[in-house]
């Protein structure tokens, strides 16, 4: 079948042609505006106090019903290229109680890492936070975490490739605890920073090497509590001493090198306590040590297979009167 045009008709269908063509055209650029301003606005809106907290109420929403627990984050404030910094973070065990809380968060990271297969996680800071591990039995309370991640890595069946390395270079701490709760074992610990400072040279995430320039330690306090415990003496397995020997100098199999250059201890606080029914003896108690005063600094240390080494200056004082003025040595512990 052939179709005759009438006389002129071949005009008349370019002009509908270049119309259809430029209405098109101008589709196109109305969709080209929109996705731009689409996307200005996005920005815009996250860059944003408001739009920066409306993302973390979502976020931490659906951390809460993915744990079944309570996380909140009361105020945030981030840089799509290098930092983040975090007010009033919250995370609670499932019986309520605090696994961890952090007044305030700071992370710096690489300009535009995301960008970079290496990227240098140039600052931590942490402020007034509390970090809690408890037991009563052989599970820890944060065990459903440490779930709930596991879960989500092995998701997927194939090996990915190592993504972007984070090399650490400077960590700051104020005012933080960590408490260990150990009723399962009868051990409990308290370790606590007034101020914490520490330049790194290499402190990656993942490798076994460390080297830290300076690590400060001021108002340092390690105070570790024994008591009975809650595990059956019939659930204690029978180690075979030989084992036992093999075992214990043997735990650096990944023959990890920490190395700090300079660490500095300020007026710390080391305290032990174990259980007997009596009052502390005037004299020095081995049962119930308290040393206050220390001050120390240890050069040149390093930690490489199983054996420390270190130049050693320490002074401190034990509550019954034993005042120890000046500790000077080279010291090797294995």
């Amino acid at each position: 079948m052939v179709l005759n045009l009438p006389e002129g008709s071949d005009c008349l269908f370019l002009q509908l042609k270049w119309l259809t063509l430029r209405r098109f055209k101008k589709i196109l650029k109305w969709v080209f505006l929109s996705l731009l301003f689409l996307i200005v606005g996005l920005y815009i809106f996250i860059q944003t106090p408001f739009g920066q907290n409306w993302i973390a109420r979502q976020v931490t929403k659906k951390l809460s019903h993915d744990l079944q627990t309570k996380v909140t984050i009361k105020h945030v404030d981030f840089s799509l290229f290098n930092k983040m910094h975090l007010e009033g973070v919250l995370i609670e065990d499932k019986k309520g109680d605090t696994l961890l809380y952090a007044g305030d968060v700071k992370v710096r990271i690489t300009d535009w890492f995301f960008f970079k297969k290496e990227a240098e996680l140039k600052y931590i800071g942490l402020e007034n936070a509390l970090i809690k591990f408890q037991r009563t039995d052989s599970v820890w309370r944060q065990q459903f975490i440490f779930d709930y991640l596991a879960s989500s890595s092995s998701d997927s069946t194939k090996k990915k490739k190592a993504g972007i390395k984070f090399n650490l270079k400077k960590v700051e701490f104020k005012n933080v605890t960590f408490i260990k709760k150990d009723a399962w074992l009868g051990e409990d610990m308290t370790i606590q920073v007034g101020n914490m400072s520490m330049d790194a040279s290499k402190l990656s995430l993942s490798g076994g090497q460390y080297q830290i320039n300076s690590l400060t330690l001021k108002d340092p306090l390690v105070s570790i509590s024994n008591y009975l415990k809650l595990k059956p003496k019939d659930s204690l397995k029978k180690i075979d001493p030989v084992e036992a020997i093999k075992q214990a100098v043997s735990w650096n199999k990944g023959k990890t090198i920490f190395k700090i250059a300079d660490l500095k201890i300020i007026n710390g606080t080391f305290k032990i306590d174990k259980e007997n029914g009596r009052q502390p003896f005037a004299w020095f108690d081995g049962k119930h040590i308290l040393f206050t005063e220390i001050n120390g600094e240890l050069s040149n240390a390093s930690f490489v297979g199983d054996t420390i080494f270190s130049q050693l200056n320490l002074t401190a004082k034990e509550r019954s009167g034993l005042e120890l003025k000046k500790l000077g040595a080279d010291v090797k512990l294995t």
